[in-house]
């Protein structure tokens, strides 16, 4: 019974360890840059922060950091 116990929680921690670095390897690529030209807003710099996946707004910002650029 001890050995399958230890069993057990040895595959729970190689499966976290998989999951935990799956979300570290998506997560890299998450810049945005867009530079901006003449006007009231010239060498200032906005940063928009999204969290949710459930209505977009990773994409609705990267939008609106372009249109604000």
């Amino acid at each position: 019974m001890a050995i399958r116990k230890s069993v057990s929680i040895v595959h729970l921690c190689l499966i976290g360890a998989f999951v935990l670095g799956c979300s570290v390897v998506q997560g890299d690529d998450s810049w945005n840059t867009y530079p901006g030209s003449e006007g009231a807003g010239h060498g200032k710099s906005v940063v928009l922060v999204s969290g949710d996946e459930e209505y977009r707004s990773e994409e609705a910002l990267s939008q609106l950091g372009k249109i604000l650029s």
